[in-house]
């Protein structure tokens, strides 16, 4: 049902008190440019394996959440791409130092070790 909604381009889902892993669907979402998960404490797992394919992404928001897993390093290199907010939780991954200046455009990143 969630990737039935082609023309979305904000998901803020923020302290809905969702759980479990954010759906596969997500990368249905082709016209997506902010997804907000954040505040939801009981969310785990990782970003969808194909969140890659969301060309139009501006931001992602997950920070307070139990979220794990990495970071794809593309991710940060989309077109579009400018929030990484993952700060408060388990994800990890790579972000070249490039995109941390204004190369890639990457404004607000919040991480937490």
């Amino acid at each position: 049902e969630l990737g039935e909604l082609s023309n979305l381009e904000f998901l803020w889902l923020n302290t809905n008190q969702l759980s479990g892993t954010p759906p596969q669907e997500l990368s249905q979402l082709t016209k997506l440019r902010y997804l907000y998960l954040s505040g939801n404490a009981a969310l785990e797992g990782g970003l969808p394996d194909k969140i890659l394919d969301l060309t139009q992404l501006e931001g992602v928001y997950v920070h307070f959440t139990n979220m794990t897993g990495t970071i794809p390093c593309e991710l940060v290199k989309l077109a579009n791409f400018k929030n990484l907010e993952a700060h408060n939780t388990s994800i990890d991954g790579c972000i070249e130092i490039n995109c941390l200046r204004t190369e890639c455009g990457l404004e607000p990143l919040q991480v937490s070790p």
